[in-house]
Order: structure tokens, then C-alpha cells, then sequence
């Protein structure tokens, strides 16, 4: 075709006036070939565009992450990756936000948990907040479970309630869950607790013992029969007692160059480095030696 052998030099004597073609209106960089030879200007319009954009695409052929954006879909549930890069943009975007829960630490831990809400069924701004890390060990909290089995539509029942006088040994917190036919009934009592050495353990069996009794209960329900459904994730109320047997790693990630996604995020942050500056100590200025000049014994 004619117009495929348009080149920068033929493009030149236009070049004026397409510069202010192109800064006025948008100009297809790659218009269809007929359109070209209908209209001469357009087809060197568009050799012109891409003559100067070639050096820029090769540039980001080179480059570690692909030149073609990753994008993050918005659709009627809110926000949803389509990629693992788009997945890995929105997570340094949460948290760089200061918005992330305190045990999403770093962007990684978000990245983390939004890939196993994904794996569950959980949008990602949804596994944010209901997602945990604890002691290591990605989990969901209580409330999130029983939302995520009645979503998948196979719970066909489901009940708690306690048994006993409080605060016996034998109270119990019960929870009775069926699948189609299937029914799994759990009680959870005191006594099971103090033998697992829970009951009267500083924080929550503390200060919210009952529902302590009534989550455990429920966790032990909800794995027995939907396991599929949760995908292996354990319930938080019930990771928080599991002992931390993560084998420490060091953590090889490059630091987050901006500021506001740093631990101390913000203007705390910003002061809590300007107070932990060092400086030399006065005495150890006034021990330094003394230059030694030329001829000096």
C-alpha cells in the first residue's frame, strides 16, 4: 500500500499544523488502512504519531512489568483485579491509604489476604477487613464465616444456643448447622476450655468469655461441614490461641519509597525520623585526634 511507505521525512512539512491538530482533538494513532488513503493528511498524521511513539513502546518492551496497564475492573460488587499485577497495585494502594488493619503490616500481608478472599469467594476490599493474619496463619473472623456459608446457598439451617447454668463447668455454647441432610452439632463447655488452659486467659477469654465459648463452638461447626466453602481458613477468634510456630524470615522486600506507606506512617512518622537522626556524642568530637601536617614529629 501506498501509505505504508510513509516515513518521518514526508511527515515533516506537516508537522506544524498536525502538532496543533493533535493537541486540539484526539487523533487515532492507527486509523483503518482505507481511511488513510481517503485522507492523505490522516495517513501521514498517524505515520507521524507513531514514528515519535515507537521509541517509547520499545522502551516499555524492555521494561520488568508489561507496558500494557493492569487494570482494576469496577464492577457492581466494588472493585476486582484482573490480573495478579492489578491484584498487587491495589494492594500497595490500601496500604499506602492507612486504612489496612494493623496486622496487614506491609503491602505483601494485604496481597496475601486479598488473594485468599478471592480463593473464598470475598471481594478484595471485603477480605481486607475480614481476613487476618494472625500468628502467621492467614484467617476470617467469626462473623465473615457465617456470611460467606449462607452466600454459597448450601446451608439449609442454623442455630446457637447454650446448655447449663453459668458459669459451671458443664455451660455450653452450642452450634447446630445443617448442609441438605447433613447436621453437625458442636458444644463448646468451660470445661473444654480450661482443659485447652483458655478459660481466664488475658484478652478476649478475659473480657468476652461467652463469646469466646460461643465462636470456638461455631468454628468447629462451620470446619466439620463446610470446609470446601472456607477453604481451609481458620476462624481468627480461633487463631489467636493457636501458638506461633511460623519459622521467622527475613524479610528481602525493597522499602517502600513513599513515606506515607511506611510503618510510622504520616506526619508521626516523619517526626519519629527526624528524633531518631544520630549524632555524634559531644565527648566523642572532643576526642578525635588532631590532623597530623607535614613536618609534625
Amino acid at each position: 500500500m501506498q501509505n505504508e511507505q510513509l516515513s518521518l521525512a514526508a511527515a515533516e512539512p506537516v508537522v506544524p499544523q498536525f502538532v496543533a491538530a493533535l493537541e486540539g482533538a484526539a487523533v487515532d494513532a492507527d486509523p483503518p488502512a482505507d481511511n488513510e488513503e481517503d485522507h492523505p493528511p490522516v495517513a501521514v498524521a498517524a505515520a507521524l504519531v507513531r514514528a515519535v511513539d515507537e521509541p517509547r513502546r520499545k522502551e516499555e518492551d524492555r521494561s520488568p512489568v508489561a507496558a500494557k496497564a493492569s487494570p482494576v475492573s469496577l464492577t457492581e460488587r466494588g472493585l476486582r483485579p484482573t490480573d495478579m499485577e492489578g491484584l498487587w497495585r491495589l494492594s500497595k494502594m490500601v496500604f499506602e491509604s492507612g486504612l489496612a488493619p494493623r496486622d496487614l503490616a506491609n503491602p505483601q500481608a494485604v496481597f496475601v489476604a486479598m488473594a485468599h478472599g478471592l480463593e473464598v469467594g470475598l471481594q478484595p476490599m471485603q477480605s481486607v477487613q475480614r481476613i487476618a493474619i494472625i500468628n502467621g496463619r492467614p484467617s476470617i473472623w467469626g462473623d465473615a464465616v457465617i456470611g460467606m456459608i449462607r452466600a454459597s446457598g448450601q446451608m439449609t439451617g442454623f442455630r446457637e444456643y447454650t446448655e447449663g447454668q453459668w458459669p459451671s463447668g458443664d455451660f455450653a455454647s452450642v452450634c447446630e448447622i445443617r448442609r441438605g441432610e447433613e447436621v453437625v452439632v458442636e458444644r463448646y463447655t468451660i470445661e473444654d476450655a480450661k482443659v485447652a488452659q483458655l478459660w481466664g486467659k488475658k484478652g478476649p477469654w478475659q473480657q468476652h468469655p461467652r463469646r469466646m465459648l460461643k465462636m470456638r463452638a461455631r468454628a468447629f461447626a462451620c470446619r466439620d461441614l463446610f470446609a470446601d466453602v472456607l477453604g481451609g481458613l481458620y476462624m481468627a477468634e480461633e487463631a489467636m490461641d493457636i501458638p506461633n510456630d511460623r519459622i521467622p524470615v527475613e524479610n528481602t522486600a525493597a522499602p517502600v519509597a513513599n513515606d506515607a506507606a511506611a510503618p510510622d506512617r504520616g506526619v508521626g512518622g516523619l517526626k519519629s525520623k527526624l528524633k531518631q537522626t544520630p549524632t555524634a556524642p559531644a565527648d566523642a568530637r572532643a576526642a578525635k585526634p588532631p590532623v597530623r601536617t607535614e613536618g609534625q614529629a
